[in-house]
């Protein structure tokens, strides 16, 4: 008897202790809602600054441990600083383009405001500019002439002479330079580094597999010079008609080629195989925007085009008249093959900044397009580098006039910037003419 009064004392005892604990689950409070985001600013009360701009988000329910919070801002990683259950702030990371700020905690997304981020400009020079033709380490290489560039997915940047034709490279870690192909002399023979002679080179483009092409304009014909420097003929434009000036590649391996026939201008595009796909010509000399069966154009400037990234429009510019070289910049549809003037006035020259439309620009030489839509501009003769965005153009190094000074944009100078060219970091590299120098312009 007495065992089964303690069998049954013990599990009443424990009976009662379950309904203790159940009882006491009862009244556990209700775990917090989902985060919710009131604002985003930063120091100065904004929502936007430039790269290292530290971001203040405040809402409710924010978790704090820092390994299951993440940030983002245009898809781009922040690094996160501190976490309370009410702020959480992070650090915007360089090149970061203006977008929506996300927050994420523990894999749960939230969405705030957009942050427009401002960039940073610093221009550098990588060549020493001094005269002369000299291969080796960087700090003692020499150009005597300069009149295009292009770089590879690998960051080599390879440089090309018009008048004592050359293609040379400045490898990515911007340390050596050599000479790929071509004698600095004018001709027409194909064949392996120096043993090729290459007509007058003016723009160079570089497809994904890291083949340069370029429009040889002694012997109408474009060329192209593989990693080794072996010189082929791509294609000839002679048995089409027209005399080739510019020969640009695109992302997916087609090639167009702008050149003249008489008072037309010709546009052609190529498949990789050098296949004409089509060709269109200019009815004339003149600004008539339109398709190809009512497009006129004037003088296209030599070497001077650039296609968007998913070969969507080929930008390229034209001018009329060569005493004041007022210059358009104008877009081919790829598709419908039309095209528009997106900047500058026909017939006035000068470096006007404002509306697209009413813009003005003295001998534009080259153009390159970022991946945010924007367009880099070198304005040659006025010895400046503009930008044209939303319709809107805009001075980015020359406002204080023309130079050759290095440094953020407030003192930032350039003479006559030609070929442009982005790296696969976005930094714009530049060829500048009058002084045989290559620039760098970091833009973060």
């Amino acid at each position: 008897m007495k065992k089964l009064f303690r069998f049954k004392f013990n599990v009443a005892f424990l009976f009662l202790i379950v309904m203790a604990g159940c009882s006491k689950n009862d009244t556990t409070p209700t775990p917090p809602g989902p985060a919710t985001i009131a604002s985003i600013s930063t120091p100065n009360g904004l929502t936007s600054g430039p790269k290292n701009t530290v971001i203040t988000i405040t809402g409710t329910n924010f978790i704090t441990n820092l390994a299951q919070i993440q940030v983002k801002v245009n898809g781009k990683n922040c690094t996160v600083l501190t976490a309370t259950a009410i702020s959480i702030t992070a650090q915007i990371p360089p090149a970061c383009g203006t977008g929506i700020v996300e927050l994420f905690l523990n894999g749960t997304r939230y969405s705030g405001p957009v942050f427009t981020f401002i960039y940073s400009y610093t221009l550098t020079s990588i060549t020493n500019g001094v005269n002369g033709y000299q291969d080796g380490p960087i700090a003692n290489a020499q150009w005597e002439e300069i009149s295009g560039l292009c770089v590879d997915t690998g960051n080599n940047i390879f440089t090309s002479a018009y008048a004592k034709p050359v293609v040379r490279k400045i490898t990515s870690d911007l340390l050596t330079v050599s000479t790929l192909a071509g004698d600095r002399t004018v001709g027409d023979v194909n064949g392996q580094g120096t043993n090729a002679k290459l007509g007058y080179v003016d723009n160079i483009s570089v497809d994904k597999n890291g083949d340069i092409y370029y429009a040889d304009q002694f012997s109408n014909k474009v060329k192209k010079i593989d990693k080794l420097g072996n010189v082929t003929t791509f294609l000839t434009t002679a048995t089409l008609g027209f005399f080739p000036m510019t020969a640009e590649v695109g992302s997916m391996g087609n090639v167009y080629v702008l050149g003249s026939l008489s008072a037309q201008t010709v546009i052609a595009k190529y498949n990789s195989s050098g296949v004409l796909q089509w060709k269109i010509m200019s009815h004339g000399i003149g600004s008539t925007d339109g398709d190809s069966s009512v497009v006129k154009l004037n003088n296209i400037t030599f070497g001077n085009a650039t296609i968007d990234g998913n070969e969507t429009n080929l930008y390229f510019s034209t001018y009329s008249g060569i005493s004041s070289w007022p210059s358009q910049i104008k877009k081919l549809n790829l598709s419908t093959l039309t095209t528009t003037t997106i900047a500058g006035v026909e017939t006035v020259s000068g470096s006007n900044d404002g509306p697209a439309a009413s813009a003005t620009f003295k001998l534009v030489t080259g153009l390159a397009i970022d991946n945010q839509g924007g367009l880099y501009i070198s304005d040659g003769y006025n010895d400046k580098l503009r930008f044209l965005k939303n319709g809107t153009v805009s001075t980015i190094i020359g406002a204080a006039g023309p130079g050759d000074v290095d440094g953020d944009l407030a003192v930032a100078k350039i003479k006559y910037p030609d070929g442009l060219r982005f790296d696969n970091k976005g930094n714009l590299i530049i060829a500048c003419v009058t002084n045989n120098k290559i620039k760098k312009l970091v833009i973060d």
